[in-house]
């Protein structure tokens, strides 16, 4: 936790017009026309970054660290960084965040590593659905879509631009893991397959979660990705392949399709200053003072009625919440108006704490009706 809040600084130290994205790795980047330029941008962004980090008693690997230049061009010079005085090593690609990143932004690579996660995960599906001992079809649904259709799900906003043969690679994946969870022959029409595990083709599954992505980040104007997704341009979306615009442009074009504004979403805003530091809510906490071990019932009944006597010009309400093996329930109740008193069931297997919180919404809710 605390290295956590150390390496939180570590973005201060990045320039002005380098970008940088700090989350399990560290990643800085900067885009431009001329490369010369863009390289002494990176450099004194590196040197400061190497600064801060000597200073704070960390320390970076070079071996670990790689330099990726992405570009479309046929003839092209590599750019010379260096780490520490040590030369940072060029390579096509770079795994960031689990997803592999070439330098031509092909997902090929990328397809191909999670082809062979994928092969792995569905072997393990194969022995779990033996057909004497294994699982029923229910379970056998759920273990692929967490071992196989999580892993296809994953960066499938981002990979998704690939072109449609490098996707389709992806294909046999998805349907190879169905045939194995309904126990279909191999001669089973894929549609029937969608039909009967109620899942949709893989094509449209990575379009609805585009669809998603798109209308979550809409409402998330402070994303940083927000900037480049609304406010760029299209074309620059349909301009990075030749042949066909990427996801993004897709996405678009079936939202304009379908009669869908994206100017209603609204904004999810979040409230400045939080609710605790907006209102002073006094609260006696004496009662926890007490060793539980050591106090008898008589001297909390003592303490209490002292409380009861201190806030005599009060209205009293009490909530509690309650869990009985997997049932749970919370209540309020007005001694002085009990045909105010609510209570109510919780989802089956909630918290206890679920159930305390649950109480004072009812005794709120139920005050805010009626003040006195």
């Amino acid at each position: 936790m605390l290295f956590n809040l150390k390496i939180n600084n570590i973005i201060k130290s990045v320039s002005k017009h380098v970008n940088a994205s700090l989350f399990v790795d560290f990643a800085i980047y900067a885009e431009g026309k001329h490369l010369q330029h863009l390289e002494r941008t990176i450099q004194l962004c590196i040197n400061n970054v190497q600064k801060w980090v000597s200073e704070n008693g960390f320390r970076f690997s070079v071996s670990k660290t790689t330099c990726v230049h992405f570009h479309r061009q046929r003839n092209y010079t590599e750019p010379a960084l260096h780490l520490d005085g040590q030369p940072i090593p060029v390579k096509g690609e770079a795994k960031f965040l689990g997803i592999i990143f070439y330098q031509k932004l092909s997902f090929e690579n990328h397809v191909k590593y999670l082809k062979n996660k994928c092969s792995k995960a569905l072997n393990l599906l194969r022995v779990v659905g033996h057909t004497e001992w294994g699982a029923d079809r229910a379970t056998l649904l759920k273990l692929y879509r967490t071992l196989v259709r999580s892993k296809l799900d994953y960066g499938s906003v981002i990979y998704g631009s690939a072109k449609k043969h490098v996707l389709r690679a992806l294909d046999p994946m998805y349907h190879q893991g169905l045939r194995i969870a309904l126990g279909a022959f191999r001669t089973s029409r894929i549609k029937s397959l969608y039909a009967e595990a109620g899942e949709p083709s893989f094509e449209h599954r990575r379009m609805k979660l585009a669809f998603n992505y798109v209308l979550k980040l809409k409402s998330l104007p402070h994303n940083p990705c927000h900037e480049v997704v609304f406010e760029a341009p299209l074309s620059d979306f349909s301009a990075v392949t030749k042949s066909e615009p990427n996801l993004v442009a897709n996405t678009f074009e079936h939202f304009k399709n379908a009669n869908i504004s994206l100017n209603i979403i609204d904004n999810l805003h979040v409230q400045c200053p939080p609710p605790w530091e907006e209102h002073n809510i006094t609260v006696d906490i004496c009662l926890t003072k007490q060793n539980k071990e050591n106090t008898s019932e008589v001297a909390y009944q003592k303490e209490f009625f002292r409380i009861k006597e201190k806030f005599s010009n009060h209205y009293a309400v009490y909530t509690d919440g309650s869990k009985l093996e997997e049932k749970v329930a919370a209540a309020a109740y007005f001694p002085e108006h009990s045909e105010r008193s609510k209570a109510t069931r919780l989802r089956y297997g909630a918290s206890v704490f679920s159930a305390d919180l649950e109480g004072i919404a009812l005794a709120l809710t139920e005050i805010k009706k009626k003040t006195h």
